[in-house]
């Protein structure tokens, strides 16, 4: 396949952003262009902020900052269903003061040309993370990563991807009839697309992804898990962190994540957080985004818990988050 890769924002933390506006295109798969967004450690200030808008508040960092001396993680973000590399930018940008972060738009996959059919093919993205290793490991950043430490995060269908990599395989021969009997949000949306399903798509939706350079994975509210074979889930080998939230009603965590906790392997560790919903992990909305959204039948992307605001739930998961990296870095 051919690769054609565009970074388009490279931002980092203490002093985050990488390189505005570095471009370069790699022969892998001519259909698959990513965008890809780059944060890391920086001595300069930070002063300017990055991707905010009328709906959501962004980030503070620095365009074009020098990148600290030092050798540093690498964490590959991975956004969810009609996402963007804006969702987790809260988060990227905190742990870019630690670690060297890279995210990208997914083809299929992003907000500006996604549908159901196309989010159903949930192999595109894994191989997607896979080559941006690669990229990484070749990159003007190269000397910067240490390789034993590459990790991926990801959100919704991206946390279905960072468990695929950590070796997480699929069977959706039986997901029609799993939406029949539970029918939550996901099921709901995917259920145009269900057409889809027939020999060959099951084929490569239960290919082996896994990639064995990532070390460690974190999940939060990842899709797909009730479609994981036991088998699979058993065998992961690596340090993994899944975070639930109390009321997903597109990922209910009683059908879709604990109704296969018996089959985790001793590697992979469960969180739940209380009075969040699943879209709790994108990014803060503002005071005005509710109403605006409201307009568009889409309010639910502000909603969060009943008491709980959304700040409080990022700043539990980035405790969470941080708890489990010193961890594994640790174990190194």
């Amino acid at each position: 396949m051919n690769y054609k890769i565009s970074i388009f924002l490279c931002f980092f933390s203490i002093s985050l952003f990488a390189q505005t506006g570095f471009k370069k295109e790699i022969t892998y798969n001519k259909d698959r262009k990513l965008e890809t967004a780059i944060w890391y450690p920086s001595l300069e200030k930070e002063n300017e902020t990055f991707a905010q808008n009328i709906l959501f508040y962004g980030f503070k960092s620095k365009a074009n900052a020098q990148i600290k001396k030092g050798k540093y993680p690498l964490i590959i973000f991975v956004h969810g269903s009609t996402g963007n590399v804006k969702n987790q930018s809260w988060l990227a940008n905190d742990l870019a003061k630690n670690n060297i972060v890279i995210a990208a738009n997914h083809p299929g996959y992003t907000s500006k040309n996604s549908n159901p059919e196309s989010l159903l093919r949930v192999w595109n993205q894994p191989k997607d993370v896979s080559y941006l290793i690669d990229y990484a490991l070749k990159s003007e950043f190269k000397n910067y990563i240490d390789e034993n430490k590459i990790y991926v995060l990801g959100f919704s269908l991206g946390g279905y991807t960072s468990l695929a990599l950590s070796g997480a395989k699929l069977d959706m021969s039986k997901y029609e009839e799993f939406c029949k009997k539970y029918e939550d949000e996901a099921c709901k949306y995917f259920k145009e697309a269900f057409s889809i399903i027939n020999k060959k798509y099951l084929k490569n939706a239960s290919q082996d992804l896994k990639d064995k350079r990532v070390k460690a994975s974190i999940a939060l509210a990842p899709g797909f898990v009730q479609n994981m074979t036991n088998e699979s889930l058993r065998k992961i080998d690596i340090p993994t962190l899944i975070i639930g939230a109390q009321l997903d009603y597109s990922v209910p965590v009683e059908t879709a994540i604990k109704s296969k906790m018996q089959h985790f392997s001793k590697t992979i560790k469960y969180y739940e957080i209380k009075d969040a919903g699943h879209f709790s992990f994108l990014q803060r909305c503002t005071n005005k985004a509710p109403f605006i959204l409201e307009e568009e039948n889409a309010q639910f992307i502000c909603l969060d818990g009943k008491k709980k605001k959304r700040e409080t739930i990022h700043q539990e998961t980035t405790k969470l988050v941080k708890s489990f990296l010193k961890e594994v870095n640790n174990l190194k």
